[in-house]
């Protein structure tokens, strides 16, 4: 038996997991797998050999048996790939020979490290790997000669506790991913539940940076949620950058889908290998590095200062959506009870500026309002906005959100968030505690960002018309709009409505007005006609509820600024 070398070795065993769906993490018949990362093994005089895995599955029809070894190549030309035989040595020394992949590389280019799968089902019950071993066979003599090259002990814990020993990082702090070759680093950064239709998923952010001074193409790999005993599969999300130049950050991110009611304990990362090719392929999944979860994912308001209405929104640098010439502020936040639909509608206005020289894409972001016991509403952003953002033009985008009676916040946090970067799930970008503003009880002038509206002298009358023998209502009045910012309002901002309502507060007719296009409100004296009415009959006293409308989204949300009674 020729001698080897050990250069540099050392070993973690963790558990083999399935591909997908969830399963018992414990017992005795669980997938174990055992991962080494060394920097080489002699295997001939210019191949070197380590093994980056090996594992241990209970299938239907045995035990299946993988590993995957990486060759390098040190000499200054193309080498083949040796054809020796890889077997599985069990920790009683039982040997397993082991099958090599149909896309496993033929052949190593100088300098290059190739990665080699092999796989084969066994009869046998739990057993460990003690060593994988490259076999010289000769089968031109007889009997056959067989001539072992090297031995790569792989260290293996008990079978019944898969992963005990399996590293741990805590949240927050930067780490590398064991027998992974990349040297690129992780921060866990954002860590949040998420609900659709499909059910409950938490989506997990890693900040990754390539400190090297290369090109670093990232690898594959997933993150799985653990809780009560079950393993949930997770997936990276579509948008992930395929390599990171020196230096450069960017966050990516996991979606783990998991059952209604379940929270998470802590997340696994996994290495994946597949074993042959297409629909036939085998993933060979091997535990890495396990990482607690943080605390709390609850936004902490008392911990967040207060924001000053029109002051710049600090956002996080890495976002995708916030150009670096793009101010983007909060410059209005009004609450109102909807009296005969049961909830209260807050509006949100974010005004919105490109301090460029070129012109830039109008922002589009979710946003979330929460409170300090933890509740949270998605808002709906207005329906019709601007595309682009003229240089030192600014724009207002308008949200509203609707809320129970019972929530008598005055403070809120408002949450905004990317929907593209992790689509079809969010990511925070910034976040910001602003308290309610108040309109003035009993006075005359009605902020409507970026208008102030003053009302003066108002009147409404009644008329009969002979020929369609209907009455109608006109509302003269005198109305005067001033402006406190330079905002440019395109057909999608909000517009008064002027709705007429009876004792019994049934809406008698309605009548809504913008401050563009046609028929659009003027300041000064003006008449409002309303002659689709709800009723034949004379209606009186009457009461005017004028409202600021806005569409949105999800439908038209209304703001309460003055009531006018006869």
């Amino acid at each position: 038996m020729k001698t080897w070398h050990k250069i540099v070795t050392s070993a973690v065993l963790s558990t083999v997991i399935a591909a997908s769906g969830t399963f018992p993490v414990w017992g005795a018949q669980a997938a174990v797998a055992a991962a080494v990362e060394s920097a080489g093994y002699s295997l001939t005089g210019s191949i070197q050999a380590e093994v980056k895995s090996a594992a241990v599955k209970a299938v239907e029809d045995g035990t299946q048996v993988a590993a995957v070894v990486r060759l390098t190549n040190t000499s200054g030309k193309k080498t083949r790939v040796p054809e020796y035989e890889l077997r599985a040595v069990t920790d009683e020394g039982v040997e397993y020979t082991l099958t090599a992949s149909a896309s496993n590389a033929k052949a190593i280019q100088s300098k290059e490290t190739v990665e080699l799968v092999y796989l084969s089902t066994v009869d046998g019950g739990d057993f460990n790997i003690a060593s994988l071993t490259f076999v010289e066979v000769d089968e031109y003599v007889y009997p056959k000669l067989e001539t072992e090259l090297l031995r790569i002990p792989v260290s293996a814990t008990d079978a019944g506790r898969p992963g005990a020993d399996t590293p741990v990082s805590t949240w927050g702090t930067s780490f590398t991913i064991p027998s992974l070759s990349s040297k690129l680093t992780y921060t866990p950064q954002g860590w949040s539940q998420q609900l659709s239709e499909e059910g409950q998923t938490y989506l997990v952010t890693l900040l990754v940076e390539n400190p090297s001074d290369k090109r670093v193409t990232l690898p594959q790999f997933r993150i799985d949620g653990l809780a009560g005993g079950k393993q949930y599969t997770g997936e990276r999300t579509k948008e992930a950058p395929e390599a990171l130049e020196p230096g450069e950050k960017a966050y990516v991110h996991y979606a783990v889908n998991v059952d209604n009611g379940v929270e998470p304990e802590e997340l696994l990362i996994i290495t994946s290998d597949a074993y042959g090719e297409g629909t036939a392929a085998v993933s060979i999944d091997v535990p890495r590095l396990k990482l607690a979860l943080p605390e709390t994912s609850e936004v902490k308001l008392a911990g967040l200062p207060e924001y000053k209405s029109g002051t710049p929104i600090s956002f996080d640098p890495l976002n995708q959506i916030i150009g670096g010439n793009t101010e983007v502020s909060l410059v209005e936040l009004h609450r109102h009870e909807n009296a005969e639909q049961g909830y209260q509608t807050v509006v949100a206005k974010f005004k919105m500026v490109n301090r460029g020289s070129k012109s830039a894409v109008l922002p589009s972001f979710q946003a979330d309002l929460t409170t300090a016991a933890g509740a949270s509403y998605t808002g709906s952003r207005q329906k019709t906005t601007a595309l682009t953002l003229e240089p030192n033009v600014a724009s207002v985008v308008t949200y509203s959100f609707n809320v129970p009676k019972t929530e008598t916040s005055e403070t809120f946090g408002i949450k905004l968030s990317d929907t593209k970067s992790a689509a079809p799930y969010v990511s925070e970008i910034a976040m910001i505690k602003a308290p309610l503003q108040k309109d003035e009880e009993g006075g005359t002038t009605y902020k409507m960002y970026p208008y102030d509206v003053k009302l003066g002298f108002w009147t409404l009358n009644s008329q009969f018309s002979s020929t369609t023998l209907q009455y109608s209502y006109k509302l003269t009045m005198d109305l005067d709009f001033s402006v406190t910012e330079d905002v440019m309002v395109d057909a999608g901002f909000s517009k008064l409505k002027f709705e007429l309502t009876d004792t019994a507060g049934r809406v008698v007719a309605s009548e809504t007005h913008g401050f563009t296009g046609e028929n659009r409100l003027l300041s000064g004296r003006q008449t409002l006609t309303f002659s689709n009415l709800q009723t034949e009959q004379l209606q009186y006293p009457l009461t005017i509820n004028v409202y600021e409308s806005v569409e949105t989204e999800s439908g038209t949300a209304n703001r309460l600024l003055f009531k006018l009674k006869q």
